[in-house]
């Protein structure tokens, strides 16, 4: 989200709105992915009782630098 829109409540306001939605055509469950260390991202989920189920390390390296 472009810093000029953080700490609004946007966030918190379209979670709310697409969990209403999906618990309203019966779906029973969310599943999210967070990339790198948001930390916007996790305190707003962790603040609407998200529980972390796991965490995932990715590498890269990058062989032939000359060729991306």
């Amino acid at each position: 989200m472009d810093s000029v829109y953080r700490g609004r409540g946007l966030g918190h306001w379209l979670l709310l709105w697409i969990m209403n939605y999906l618990h309203d055509r019966g779906i029973e469950r969310l599943e999210v992915t967070v990339e790198g260390e948001d930390e916007g991202a996790l305190k707003l989920f962790l603040s609407e009782k998200f529980k972390v189920v796991e965490h995932n390390i990715a590498f890269k390296l990058q062989l032939n630098p000359d060729k991306r």
